[in-house]
């Protein structure tokens, strides 16, 4: 049938429709750990709230759906055997706080945002994410979610920001595993982009990730035992950190 073929098609070769169908099945697939309802109301959340957001793709290709991201990092947690409602939940929504406050605010619950400070709409936007999926996936989601920039800070000192908060937020093996889906998805294809045309940003990004590969080696050594995922998916995120370790270098030697 073709609803099994695109469950094991490549998350590299599925766009926004692919990786939602694809997420489905296997939601469905595994019944007992899942209530397809709640999973399928972040889904639809996520889509909503991401709308018309956008993401670079790789190379000089189109720009894609944003929602490909928290798709693509979902799908790869269920295929790494993650049974965690919770987490897979979390990571759908893992970025609507940082991206898509304003969004809830105005939404969801009707509010003037000009009239609310950014802060408010973030707390508002973590009551919206508590009162609709629980208090465990408002926690998995504060614990991803970037803070904010004073406006004033050197591109080293966002770096040394990005890397402190990836120490600091990773508390528990819960938090890691949305936190490493996301970086799989946002580090390991950076060589992807790395053309003449995205040169500047790429090696940005590259130094930016380089330093926090070594940090998640460090939260992955600590947490192996408690991950929510099976031994052949602890040796893929050793191989996707071994694997992107390598490519950041490879692109910051040419800075």
């Amino acid at each position: 049938m073709m609803s099994t073929n695109i469950r094991k098609t490549a998350l590299k070769n599925l766009d926004s429709a692919g990786l939602t169908i694809a997420l489905q099945e296997d939601i469905r697939a595994y019944s007992e750990f899942f209530d397809f309802e709640k999973v399928y109301q972040a889904i639809v959340a996520s889509t909503y709230l991401h709308a018309k957001q956008t993401r670079a793709n790789r190379g000089n290709l189109p720009r894609t759906p944003y929602i490909e991201h928290p798709l693509r990092n979902t799908l790869r947690l269920v295929r790494w055997d993650c049974r965690s409602q919770d987490i897979i939940i979390a990571t759908l929504l893992h970025d609507t706080v940082e991206d898509c406050a304003d969004r809830i605010c105005r939404y969801e619950y009707g509010m003037n945002i000009r009239e609310m400070t950014k802060e408010e709409m973030r707390a508002k936007a973590y009551e919206y994410i508590e009162a609709e999926f629980g208090s465990e996936v408002r926690r998995l989601v504060a614990g991803v979610t970037n803070g904010f920039f004073v406006g004033h800070e050197t591109k080293d000192e966002k770096r040394a920001i990005y890397a402190a908060h990836v120490r600091e937020s990773i508390t528990d093996p819960d938090i890691f595993l949305v936190k490493i889906a996301d970086f799989v998805d946002n580090a390991s294809g950076l060589y992807h982009n790395d053309i003449k045309e995205n040169a500047e940003k790429v090696i940005h990004l590259a130094i930016k990730y380089l330093p926090v590969v070594d940090i998640f080696e460090e939260q992955f050594n600590k947490f192996s035992d408690e991950l929510k995922v099976s031994e052949a998916a602890k040796a893929d995120i050793r191989k996707h950190l071994r694997d992107t370790r390598r490519r950041l270098i490879a692109i910051t030697e040419k800075a």
